[in-house]
C-alpha cells in the first residue's frame, strides 16, 4: 500500500506561492482546498487503476503502470518535491508541489534530476508553478499559462448590455463558432492559443446561470460564458469564455462586458471568480486586469537539458 503524501511538508511553500490567492479567498481557506486536492491526488494516482489506464491512453515504450504514478522525491538536504509524468502534446514532468521556492539558478539543475528520474519517457521539460511577482532573470516566462482571480464585484459600472442565455441552440453555437473563424482569419497564430467551447460546455454554462450574448442589431457579436470550477486552490466561477465579433475587438468592450457578466453571477453559489490565460494572450490579459483580476502567477515549462 502507497504510504499517505506528507502534505504539511509543502505548506510553507504553498503559502508562500499564493499571496494574491489568499487575498481573494482567505488563507485558510485556500490553504485546506489546495492541501485537500493535493492529498486526493497522491491518493488517486498512486493506484494501479489510474497507472494502467494512463499506460493505455498514453503509451510509453518500456513503461508500466507503477512508471506513471507521480512521487515525493528528497532532491537535497532542504528540498522535497511531488511530481509526476504528464502529458499534453508530449510528455512533461508537472511538480505538484514543493518544500521551498527554488533561486533562479536552480531551476536547470532541479530540472535536469526530476528529467532523469522520469527519463523512461522522455520528457520536454518540468513544469512548475511561479508567483506573478517573483523575479526570474535569464527565463522568459511569456508563454506561462497565467492565473487570474478577483472576487465577483456587486454591480459593474459600465453595461453593455449583455443578453443572457438560457438554452443556446445550434444556430446560437454556430454563430459563435463563425466569430471565431473571422478571428483566426486576422490572427492565425492564436488558432491554437484559444478555441472554442463546444456546444455542450455552453449549454452547462447557461443551466449553471453564466452563459450571455453581446448583440448588435439583432445579431450575435459576442459571447461571455462562466461555470462554476475549481483550479486549486481557487473555487468559483471560472470565465472560459469571453470574445467579440473582429469589428468590436480592440475599442474597450471586452473589459465592460467581462464587468457585467461578473455582476451577474451568482454570489450565493461563489464570490470567486478565476481564469486561466495563455501569456502570449496579450488583450485577454490586459482586459482581464482592467476589469480587476489580479495575476496570481502561472505555469511555466522549462525545456529538459
Amino acid at each position: 500500500m502507497t504510504k499517505p503524501l506528507d502534505v504539511g511538508r509543502y505548506r510553507a511553500w504553498f503559502s508562500e506561492a499564493t499571496p494574491v490567492i489568499a487575498g481573494v479567498a482567505s488563507a485558510d481557506n485556500a490553504i485546506a482546498l489546495w492541501s485537500d486536492w493535493l492529498a486526493e491526488l497522491a491518493r488517486a494516482h498512486r493506484t494501479r487503476e489510474f497507472g494502467e489506464r494512463f499506460a493505455r491512453f498514453c503509451p510509453a515504450p518500456g513503461a508500466h503502470a507503477q512508471d506513471y504514478y507521480p512521487e515525493e522525491l528528497q532532491l537535497c538536504d532542504d528540498l522535497w518535491v511531488f511530481a509526476g509524468i504528464n502529458k499534453d502534446t508530449d510528455f512533461f514532468v508537472r511538480v505538484y508541489a514543493q518544500s521551498r521556492s527554488l533561486d533562479v539558478d536552480e531551476y536547470a539543475s532541479v530540472g535536469t534530476a526530476l528529467s532523469a528520474r522520469f527519463g523512461l519517457f522522455s520528457p520536454r521539460g518540468v513544469r512548475w508553478w511561479f508567483v506573478a511577482e517573483q523575479p526570474l532573470p535569464g527565463i522568459d516566462v511569456s508563454h506561462a499559462t497565467r492565473l487570474v482571480v478577483s472576487s465577483l464585484p456587486h454591480t459593474s459600472p459600465d453595461p453593455v448590455g449583455l443578453r443572457q442565455v438560457r438554452a443556446p441552440d445550434a444556430d446560437f453555437h454556430a454563430a459563435y463558432a463563425a466569430i471565431y473563424e473571422r478571428f483566426y482569419a486576422a490572427q492565425p497564430h492564436m488558432r491554437d492559443v484559444v478555441r472554442t467551447e463546444t456546444h455542450d460546455a455552453l449549454r452547462a454554462s447557461a443551466r449553471a446561470g453564466g452563459l450571455f450574448a453581446y448583440e448588435v442589431d439583432g445579431e450575435l457579436a459576442g459571447v461571455f460564458a462562466a461555470m462554476p470550477g475549481e483550479q486549486p486552490p481557487v473555487r468559483g466561477w471560472c470565465a472560459v469564455e469571453a470574445v467579440l465579433d473582429t469589428p468590436f475587438q480592440g475599442v474597450g468592450l471586452a473589459p465592460r462586458a467581462l464587468g457585467e457578466m461578473f455582476s451577474r453571477l451568482s454570489v450565493r453559489q461563489h464570490r470567486a471568480v478565476w481564469a486561466t490565460i495563455a501569456g502570449i494572450n496579450t488583450p485577454s490579459r490586459r482586459s482581464a486586469a482592467r476589469v480587476g483580476m489580479l495575476d496570481a502567477g502561472g505555469w511555466l515549462t522549462l525545456a529538459s537539458l
